[in-house]
């Protein structure tokens, strides 16, 4: 006999296959095994939206995704991998501080050693980097209650500092067609979160024409053909699970 869950337990399973499904977005790979993860993805989302505007920007991702095979890793390339000036980075370092591998990128190995996950071998960003992140989130959420206070900590000091400034950027960029509409589907996820660990949205700062000063670091160019297997589940991909630890790289 199958043992019914709770709401709250519904409602963090969804959580943490939701994170899941939005890390496959900003995870670099070239395997197109993830094109078929994301729509499967975008099935569950379609039938169960947060509302009507996650709705629509999933039916339109998937008709998007579907029509053209190869338009996710193309306009990857275009938002994520280009050249200096008109790359978009997906740190909360930049966003917060102008260069990579800054302050929060520390705050998120205080919160990772208080886990049993790590960052895989084969994920080359930042601890700090929001595909990261988010697989991260997806483990802890679907930990339940055991890890309730640490996912309030990440998504407060780590996720909420820069997650608007980040799909605006996506949302107002030449490149993006695919991914405007990713981060469409996003925001009611992202407001939802907010409601759900009682934090508020960011006031919006004024703009700094710094915001293109950038020091160098080890992955600033990456490198093309590398990639990752898909496996069941919509989190790991850059997430290994390791106990007991002892550090981390």
């Amino acid at each position: 006999m199958k043992k019914e869950i709770s709401r709250l337990e519904a409602i963090d399973n969804a959580r943490a296959y939701l994170y899941g499904l939005f890390s496959l977005f900003f995870t670099f790979t070239y395997d197109k095994g993830v094109i078929d993860e994301i729509l499967k993805g975008l099935d569950v989302v379609i039938e169960n939206p947060i509302n009507v505007q996650m709705q629509r920007a999933a039916i339109k991702v998937k008709e998007k995704m579907e029509s053209n095979k190869n338009l996710f890793f193309d306009e990857y390339d275009s938002l994520f991998l280009a050249p200096d000036g008109d790359m978009i980075r997906t740190s909360a370092s930049f966003f917060t501080e102008g260069y990579e591998s800054g302050k929060k990128r520390l705050e998120m190995l205080d919160f990772i050693v208080q886990t049993p996950y790590r960052k895989s071998k084969e994920y080359k960003e930042n601890e700090d980097d929001l595909g990261f992140v988010l697989s991260f989130m997806s483990k802890l959420a679907a930990e339940g209650k055991k890890f309730k206070d640490l996912q309030k900590q990440v998504f407060e000091k780590i996720i909420n500092v820069f997650i608007d400034d980040f799909l605006e950027v996506i949302s107002k960029s030449k490149n993006s067609d695919l991914f405007k509409d990713i981060a469409e589907m996003m925001v009611p996820f992202i407001e939802f979160e907010r409601l759900y660990f009682e934090v508020e949205k960011p006031k919006k700062k004024p703009k700094k024409s710094s915001m293109a000063r950038v020091l160098p670091y080890e992955n600033l160019k990456r490198k093309r053909g590398r990639s990752r297997k898909i496996e069941d589940g919509a989190c790991n991909v850059d997430i290994e699970e390791e106990e007991p630890v002892e550090d981390v790289d």
